[in-house]
């Protein structure tokens, strides 16, 4: 996604539905592909199946090609003053003074800002606090959904579909979000605030579906809105941080996602063991969705009345205006 990144500008967040369009594919055809294999191997054997088919990533990756960016270039002002003897190919004395200007890959130079310096800026760190909080909640539904089905009466392969046919609308809802256009008042904050709501709201209403068409209707709906979701994520952190420090920024946004990933399933099935149901897990997982759309709601209104800025090799593009209306609720949440 950090070379989806680079590679685009304008069209950044069709690149990246385009490109994770590949997801939705294996998310429609492997559910059902998995569950042959577990009856027919037992999950032990099913996993080396699947660790197999996930080596191929290697092959594919292989054939990406690593793009140079201007950004990457470090500038290098060399001066020299008059009667001062310059070394190189040729050996002179200027009659004057000189300064020259050279540009030199960063394998050459060192770069000034690691990536944590992001962790200076309040409007990166409360992203990254939105992304803890969708990801703690996101993958709740592709856990719990084909339990919760079986439980409900569901047969194992109708439940195992139920992953399928959220992958169809999974599909066209990353198609559609890259075609919408951007406008100069609504960009791509606006969006991912407006469906990390959404995707919370499907969610806490996932309890209602106790119908196995009920089911099937609520993970199209689901799988519609977490296709416009998820191009919206990297195309976010690239307006906010700039080309230049994607990498750094997907690096520290995939830390808050492993880790709040790892604690949401596990938390829903405690719920259900407390519970007896599925009812209380998919409430928090909700909750903590839209939560992470609340949280981008002021960065949104800060940058209501321009274009969203880009912080990039100075990180100076944000005033000290947005950092005191955000300070108050940095400070909350760092608290927290």
């Amino acid at each position: 996604m950090t070379m989806v990144g680079r590679y685009f500008d304008k069209r950044r967040t069709l690149a990246n539905a385009l490109a994770w369009l590949g997801a939705c594919t294996g998310n429609f055809a492997f559910p059902p592909f998995f569950q042959f294999l577990i009856d027919c191997y037992g999950w032990r054997g099913a996993l080396v199946v699947i660790s197999g088919i996930a080596l191929n990533c290697c092959v594919c990756g292989a054939l990406l090609k690593p793009i140079r960016h201007p950004a990457d270039d470090t500038t290098v002002r060399s001066t020299y003053h008059q009667g001062e003897t310059i070394t190189g190919d040729n050996v002179y004395r200027p009659e004057k003074d000189v300064t020259y200007t050279t540009a030199l890959p960063k394998a050459y130079g060192r770069s000034k800002m690691s990536g944590f310096t992001l962790l200076r800026k309040r409007q990166f760190v409360l992203y990254l606090f939105s992304f803890a909080f969708l990801y703690f909640g996101y993958y709740v539904p592709f856990v719990h959904l084909v339990p919760r089905a079986v439980y409900l009466g569901a047969g194992e392969y109708q439940a195992a579909f139920l992953i399928s046919i959220l992958s169809v609308g999974d599909i066209i809802g990353r198609v559609v979000i890259g075609m919408v256009p951007e406008f100069p008042k609504y960009g791509k904050l606006h969006k991912y605030v407006m469906t990390a709501s959404m995707l919370g709201v499907c969610s806490l209403l996932c309890p209602l579906a106790v119908t196995y068409t009920a089911m099937l209707v609520h993970s199209v709906v689901y799988g519609f809105v977490n296709g416009l979701i998820i191009p919206l994520t990297f195309a976010v952190a690239a307006d906010l941080v700039g080309t230049e420090r994607l990498a750094s920024a997907i690096g520290l946004l995939m830390m808050a996602e492993g880790i709040s990933a790892s604690a949401g399933p596990p938390v829903a099935g405690a719920l259900h063991d407390l519970t007896g149901n599925y009812n209380m897990s998919f409430l928090a997982a909700g909750s903590s969705m839209v939560l992470a759309g609340v949280t981008m709601i002021p960065v949104m209104l800060s940058n209501s009345k321009k274009e969203q800025p880009q912080f990039n090799a100075g990180l100076v593009n944000s005033t000290e205006r947005d950092d005191d209306r955000l300070e108050t609720v940095y400070e909350r949440l760092t608290t927290l």
